[in-house]
């Protein structure tokens, strides 16, 4: 079984350090500012124009790549417009098309940007979204402003979408390990241990 962790920036990203992911064979795949939360990632997807709190690590290990691009994975499924204008969503079709997993998890993806007592939305404090869009819209929200307009579901569709994308290619499963019961994220919850061989 090819397993495959994807983090996120949301706080329950935290949850990474309660289960060893590499000694129960999970490739960890970090999004924008997660890969500071462990080094134990192998991949790090961020935009071309990331700005994140710090901005990129320094210094990389033999079995940490950061790809330099993910469009031509996303054409293998449709391209940008059909899989979704969100780095979360585009790391997820990367890892389908590069490391063909049986399962692919999500931490820290939750969508969820309730601050917390301290006014943190994020592991590491306010996002940089919130921080500069129009109206402090997180680029979820913006991103359903700008192209779902005319559906109301369309955030649950798009997300959908790469899971029903990832059963077909691959007969991949899709699921959520955070245990934030807010989650905006559409996958079905689960426990890595769930995935122990």
């Amino acid at each position: 079984m090819s397993k495959v962790l994807l983090i996120a920036s949301g706080p329950s990203v935290k949850q990474v350090e309660d289960y060893d992911w590499i000694g129960n064979g999970w490739t960890i795949v970090a999004i924008n500012n997660a890969w500071q939360v462990t080094d134990k990632w192998s991949y790090w997807i961020r935009p071309g124009d990331f700005k994140g709190n710090k901005p990129e690590p320094h210094t990389l290990r033999n079995d940490q790549k950061i790809p330099k691009r993910y469009s031509p994975q996303l054409l293998k499924f449709g391209g940008q417009k059909a899989c979704g204008y969100s780095i979360t969503l585009n790391a997820g079709y990367w890892a389908l098309a590069e490391l063909n997993p049986s399962v692919m998890g999500f931490l820290g993806a939750d969508m969820n940007y309730t601050p917390d007592e301290n006014g943190k939305t994020h592991f590491y404090g306010v996002g940089y979204d919130i921080k500069h869009n129009k109206n402090g819209l997180s680029d979820p929200d913006r991103m359903v402003d700008m192209y779902g307009k005319d559906n109301p579901n369309y955030l649950r569709d798009i997300y959908m979408r790469l899971s029903d994308k990832a059963l077909e290619h691959n007969g991949c499963k899709v699921v959520n390990f955070s245990n934030d019961p807010n989650t905006r994220l559409p996958y079905p919850k689960a426990k890595p241990s769930d995935f122990d061989l």
